[in-house]
């Protein structure tokens, strides 16, 4: 996985963790967030109305109420489960992380001895430049 995010464009903290990579929402551009964000606000504020309505509805009616919102907004329906399932995604991310998080943990290591070089090259200069002044 050459990936810096493994594919992910969300995440919670300051680096993708594994618990990340199975949810399907954070590999999302950010204007599908937005879109998504949109269509949650839209069905729960419908949801909130028919709360303090106190209309009973049922599972059925909640699925139709969801299918005819979408369309309202001009999404395809999806046909069936979908094309991967959640196990799947599971045990695709389980084969894959390991090495991921191997990568990232060789690349982290090497960056910090980079930062830790450019800082003694820095502070050998700085000590060069004192010594010269002290000289002068």
């Amino acid at each position: 996985m050459e990936s810096v995010t493994f594919g992910l464009t969300t995440w919670h903290g300051d680096r993708p963790g594994k618990a990340d990579a199975v949810i399907a929402k954070n590999y999302l551009t950010e204007d599908e967030l937005k879109d998504l964000d949109t269509l949650t606000s839209q069905f729960l504020d419908f949801a909130e109305g028919q709360a303090r309505r106190r209309l009973v509805t049922t599972m059925a009616q909640w699925i139709e109420a969801t299918d005819r919102l979408l369309e309202a907004n001009r999404y395809s329906l999806l046909q069936g489960l979908g094309m991967v399932s959640h196990e799947t995604i599971e045990a695709a991310v389980d084969d894959l992380w390991p090495a991921f998080a191997e990568q990232r943990r060789q690349r982290e290591y090497e960056d910090s001895w980079q930062i830790e070089a450019a800082d003694i090259t820095e502070l050998l200069q700085i000590e060069q430049r004192q010594t010269a002044d002290g000289a002068a």
